[in-house]
């Protein structure tokens, strides 16, 4: 009797593993969403394709589908954006569409972490805000793990490198480069997108910190440790991990100090055991360990020696401010239609979000985007616990503020947490139910 207890125990630890596992890959795919040579379709693409396919069934067989009324708010968000670009672009006289594949991507995510929910559900494992967070969070740490082996032992950055598909040869030269000299680059993760993920990251980890519900739970002491753990690795892909660590700290503003104490408590653990961590790989790959150091703390190098708090790539940053002359009223109101110009580079050479914009739809388009970048973000938080809803005013903050470096749009990230269960559905673990994430 024992021994069959003993196996159906073990059983369940090995689907445990299992379901923990592919949950991971299947997100891991959805965030990251990088192709592999000798593949046709990127893995978002694939996840999109499976959740078509799984759409197309569950309608065959129900021969009718309830469609919520939120949804509504997302395809709006693709709608109207479309018809801004194809008024400018017929106005213009240009047709460089280039840009929409980041609106054309809203209808395109929600069907590819719709085949990833249809898992969960068919799998029996609820999605709860938590469980969206700690996917955000467990993938990006192995992600941390994978750059920077990636960075220390080049055979490893090699195989990074040649085993993604690149926008072009010189970018994949340009990355190898930077793998092997300069700075972290991850499977899918690279440049100024992973100082986005990782902000999130960061985000998310104190969010899960501060809530006092979370305190019991197994990984809760780990949160510190994981924060220190993508704040450096971050900082060594994209300086722009350091908009993450300020609109984290943001929390901490409504918190009690009794919340705070409980935070520092495993801070300490956790800063001993970075610091050992790093001297056991600064004793072994001291000059590689340094070029990342220098490159992503370059900001607090740079202000301890007297230079302010300045970096090579914000310096650039501020030459990019460009905007239309003071009487170029098209290009004010409805853009030029040019997200890139004819050379291949970024239109009148400037990379900052909110230029590109203007330069691309005007100000009519640039409102209409982040308008309704806005409504998605309300239409999601209005769907979950009122506890969980600040994290969707951050994120709307933190976007604004990734503007003013580069193009960031936020549906891909929020859709996870589009399809989370509403609490009042979160079936009982003990009814069957598994959550690993």
């Amino acid at each position: 009797m024992s021994i069959k207890v003993n196996e159906k125990i073990i059983d369940n630890k090995i689907k445990h593993i299992f379901l923990f596992i592919t949950s991971i890959i299947l997100f891991w795919g959805y965030i990251y969403r990088f192709k592999i040579i000798g593949f046709p379709f990127s893995t978002s693409q694939i996840l999109a394709i499976l959740g078509s396919a799984f759409l197309f069934v569950k309608i065959f067989l129900k021969k009718k589908i309830v469609i919520d009324s939120d949804l509504f708010v997302f395809f709006i968000s693709f709608i109207i954006p479309f018809l801004v670009i194809s008024i400018t672009s017929l106005i213009n006289s240009e047709a460089d569409f280039s840009i929409m594949k980041h609106f054309l991507g809203i209808p395109w995510n929600l069907l590819a972490f719709y085949s990833f929910k249809s898992y969960r559900n068919k799998t029996n494992q609820n999605l709860s805000f938590n469980d969206v967070a700690l996917l955000f969070i467990i993938t990006g740490l192995i992600q941390c793990f994978i750059s920077l082996a990636g960075f220390l032992i080049p055979d490893i950055g090699r195989f990074l490198i040649n085993t993604q598909v690149w926008e072009s040869e010189a970018e994949k030269i340009r990355a190898g480069n930077f793998i092997l000299n300069r700075r972290l680059i991850g499977l899918g993760a690279k440049y100024f997108g992973g100082g986005i993920i990782y902000s999130i990251d960061l985000v998310l980890i104190t969010h899960l910190m501060l809530d006092k519900e979370n305190s019991k739970e197994k990984y809760y002491k780990y949160l510190p440790l994981f924060y220190m753990i993508v704040f450096c690795c971050g900082m060594m892909m994209a300086r722009t991990t350091l908009v993450g660590l300020f609109f984290s700290s943001l929390y901490f503003i409504k918190s009690s100090i009794k919340t705070i104490l409980r935070i520092l408590k495993n801070i300490v653990p956790s800063v001993l055991f970075l610091f050992i961590v790093f001297s056991i790989l600064f004793f072994n790959y001291g000059n590689r360990i340094q070029k990342i150091i220098n490159f992503g703390f370059e900001i607090f190098i740079n202000l301890s020696e007297g230079r302010g708090l300045n970096t090579s790539s914000s310096d650039g940053t501020i030459k990019m401010y460009k905007f239309p002359g003071e009487y170029d009223y098209k290009t004010w109101l409805i853009g030029d239609a040019l997200f890139f110009d004819k050379t291949g580079h970024y239109y009148r050479r400037t990379d900052v979000g909110y230029c590109r914009a203007i330069f691309y739809f005007g100000l009519l388009g640039f409102f209409v985007v982040w308008i309704t970048q806005g409504l998605m973000a309300f239409i999601v938080a209005k769907r979950i616990e009122s506890k969980n809803r600040f994290f969707f005013i951050i994120m709307c903050l933190m976007f604004a503020a990734f503007n003013l470096k580069g193009w960031a749009v936020l549906h891909l990230y929020l859709i996870p947490f589009y399809f989370i269960d509403k609490p009042n559905l979160l079936r009982n673990s003990n009814e069957g139910s598994y959550n690993y994430a």
